[in-house]
């Protein structure tokens, strides 16, 4: 069995940081934990 050449992981610059996130915002509605389209004032926290 041949052993494979270790080739190191690369960075590819995609755009600036600013230009990625440019689209985030806090938005009305949670993404994950919560049922779909659940509205934040609907939201307890304890």
């Amino acid at each position: 069995m041949a052993k494979k050449t270790y080739e190191a992981p690369k960075f590819e610059k995609l755009g600036s940081f600013e230009a990625m996130t440019k689209g985030g915002s806090a938005g009305e509605f949670t993404d994950a934990v919560f049922p779909l389209d659940t509205p934040k004032g609907d939201l307890t926290f304890s």
